[in-house]
């Protein structure tokens, strides 16, 4: 399995990709959306753990842009924002993941079991 993580803080970043690595998942990881733009383009990984808010890009950019490329159902969107989601855009993630969160959230969320 390999993950593309994007998030600006990197606590959380060092905690996802070190959980990660645990069950053998290959990560990739960026603090800003535009560095990442050329992996996203390949398309070439799993699930995509992100930030709902990056300093770069703001938010109904950035899921127009993923949505285009088909990629909302790989997208785990993360976020300290604990409103009710109306917004179309989000309701085509796969899924919002609400920080602080437990690890074992993210676990269960990939399905992940130790080899």
């Amino acid at each position: 399995m390999k993950v593309l993580i994007i998030d600006d803080d990197k606590i959380v970043v060092d905690l996802c990709k070190t959980f990660l690595n645990l069950y053998a998942v290959d990560t990739i990881c960026f603090e800003r959306f535009t560095d990442a733009l050329t992996i996203l383009e390949k398309g070439e990984f799993d699930f995509i753990l992100l930030d709902k808010t990056l300093p770069d890009i703001n938010e109904y950019e950035m899921l127009t842009y993923l949505q285009k490329l088909n990629l909302s159902q790989k997208i785990i969107l993360m976020t300290g924002d604990a409103y009710e989601y109306e917004d179309e855009l989000i309701k085509n993630v796969r899924t919002v993941l609400l920080k602080p969160f437990h690890i074992e959230k993210l676990k269960d969320l990939l399905s992940l079991k130790k080899n």
